[in-house]
């Protein structure tokens, strides 16, 4: 890395105007003053860090042997935002081009004009101007001692993992080791700092002292995210934007971290559920005692979601499909996977409004059974998924899947009573590769049942007519058979499909 102290921009981005003018009349001293002016473009490196003029132009500002004093003030940018907290430069970050500098040259160019004119954009006498150039030495403080920290994704056995995914669950396990070589000094107060991009749900870090070598000092207790440890054992807030673990441990003066030793934290987060891209966790070591000659270093993982390889779909029936008011109405769903195993999979069937006053405790008769070779629903060798556990209530039905196997299904069976009214009643019923996100594995099927009107017998009349002979019962009859065909003709009835449907936020 190149520490380039020579851009203006830090240095004008951080300090205001403040110019004083140290002369005196006949001189008339300049009564405007602007940053980065451009009236010498492209005749020199560095752009003009201020630009003074004078807004009365007619007058003589600067008599023939008049000197013009001004005299400005300007603070030197700080460090590089990776070595502020430790407050020095690492060994081997260059320096002015050179590796183990510790002061480099920061250069001022003050450009005169002779003469500038009112009507022109541009010098009217570019040779008669004058610039000189100042360099003002900037001191940095080298870290006369080293430090190393590695992080990992571990599993729950703290054991590496080669190619990590994040996990359905969204929980990702890491192990960070903090190294104090064996040719630096003791460190007495150690700091680490662990930074989620996106920030993290939850996440809490311990030390392992079984882990710890060369007589380091492990903290003891859990840290959770979102608060600071400090190292005389109080707490503090972290504030937005700051990394979310955050562990000073140690005393001052003493050997917390002897040359030769090593701590090892395992820290444990877990990711928002909306997570779509890769998440990456930033770990950060130093020093916090003042002045340290420790450097700050860090490590970091990216971890990306799992793409799910499932191959779901759903099947979903219902008998009869034109029941009487009152009577059982039973659905058969077939959950199948003809993909890679989904390992966070979830099912769902809401109980819609319509049948609700019917059936205030949720669909009944809840059965689940494993697809066989025998129910002629899938080829070849089936894998085996085990029944989850279905929950029924006034909202539904709802599983949790979480290993649906591949080649493999599952068929739940469960019963309904049809609703006094007449209605159509639209039934929808989804498997879900993740039980947190929408993916386009996701599938559902829809399907509809009738409720027939009961037909009224007509009263007796002691004339002849078609009420007499049973016609009108018989043309109520076909009204019914007539309309459930025109249903069925336009697909209205029932409708089994396949479909992509985002997760409702009541889900």
């Amino acid at each position: 890395m190149q520490l380039d102290p020579d851009s203006l921009d830090d240095i004008l981005s951080d300090n205001p105007l403040n110019i004083t003018c140290l002369s005196d009349a006949p001189v008339v001293c300049p009564d405007v003053a602007t940053r980065r002016g451009t009236l010498y473009p492209g005749n020199h490196p560095y752009p003009l860090m201020l630009n003074l003029s004078w807004s009365d132009q007619e007058q003589t500002v600067l008599p023939a042997g008049e000197t013009l004093q001004l005299m400005a003030a300007f603070k030197i940018p700080e460090l590089p935002e990776q070595y502020q907290q430790a407050g020095c430069v690492p060994q081997g970050v260059l320096i002015d081009g050179s590796p183990t500098a510790t002061s480099a040259n920061l250069t001022f160019y003050f450009i005169g004009f002779a003469e500038q004119t009112t009507k022109l954009s541009g010098d009217a006498s570019a040779a008669d101007d004058r610039w000189r150039g100042v360099q003002i030495r900037v001191n940095y403080t080298r870290c006369t001692q080293d430090l190393a920290i590695t992080q990992t994704i571990v599993d729950a056995s703290g054991n590496p993992i080669a190619s990590p995914t994040v996990p359905a669950d969204r929980t990702v396990r890491y192990a960070v080791t903090i190294t104090n070589p064996a040719v630096s000094g003791p460190l007495a107060l150690p700091r680490l700092t662990e930074a989620f991009s996106p920030a993290v749900v939850e996440a809490v870090a311990v030390c392992d002292p079984a882990l710890s070598t060369g007589g380091a000092v492990c903290p003891t207790g859990t840290f959770a995210a979102g608060t600071r440890y400090l190292a005389d054992g109080s707490t503090a807030a972290i504030a937005s934007g700051d990394p979310q673990l955050d562990i000073t441990w140690g005393e001052a003066g003493e050997p917390t971290l002897p040359a030769g030793s090593s701590v090892t934290f395992l820290i444990e987060a877990q990711y928002p559920a909306e997570l779509a891209t890769v998440a990456t966790a930033v770990a950060t070591a130093f020093d916090a005692a003042p002045g340290s000659p420790f450097p700050l270093v860090s490590d970091s993982d990216a971890i990306a979601p799992t793409a799910s390889s499932a191959i779901l779909s759903i099947r979903k029936s219902v008998s009869p499909i034109a029941p009487n008011p009152g009577d059982t109405v039973s659905f058969v769903v077939d959950l199948l996977n003809a993909g890679d195993a989904a390992t966070s999979a979830s099912f769902s069937d809401p109980l819609h409004p319509d049948l609700a006053a019917a059936n205030p405790g949720g669909f009944a008769n809840v059965v689940c059974t494993p697809i066989t070779a025998g129910m002629g629903v899938l080829d070849g060798p089936l894998g085996d998924t085990p029944c989850p556990v279905l929950s029924s209530d006034a909202t539904g039905i709802q599983a949790a899947i979480p290993v649906f196997a591949p080649n493999s299904g599952l068929r739940i069976t469960y019963t309904a009573i049809a609703p006094e009214a007449i209605t159509s009643a639209p039934n929808i019923a989804s498997i879900y590769a993740d039980a947190d996100l929408a993916t386009a594995a996701d599938r559902s099927a829809w399907v509809n049942f009738i409720v027939r009107p009961v037909a009224v017998d007509p009263p007796d009349t002691d004339g002849p007519g078609l009420a007499a002979t049973g016609v009108e019962g018989s043309l109520t009859v076909s009204a019914l058979v007539a309309g459930l065909v025109l249903l069925l003709g336009g697909g209205l009835l029932v409708a089994t499909r396949t479909i992509r449907r985002r997760r409702q936020s009541s889900e």
